[in-house]
């Protein structure tokens, strides 16, 4: 019992830190407007949804819907708060 409950918290924080690299990931690769996103280091010509970069980091990085959800979803957030001042 005590080794399963180590063993899904060791799970979480695992998961956790592939969020906050996958994050950074597109913290450094793209930038928003509205919700939409292009590549940072590109022309800005192309522009992708949010489920276009879901299925991106689906694929890219093999990780589940969810997590890439999750992903995105705190990026939005940072971004929005970075645009208020937060």
């Amino acid at each position: 019992m005590i080794r399963d409950i180590i063993k899904e918290e060791l799970l979480k924080e695992l998961n956790m830190s592939i969020e906050r690299g996958l994050l950074s990931y597109i913290i450094i690769n793209y930038e928003t407007m509205d919700n939409s996103f292009t590549k940072r280091h590109g022309t800005g010509e192309e522009w992708f949804t949010i489920e276009e970069m879901v299925k991106h980091l689906q694929i890219k990085f093999k990780i589940s819907k969810e997590m890439a959800n999750n992903i995105i979803k705190a990026y939005l957030e940072l971004e929005n708060n970075k645009n208020f001042g937060v």
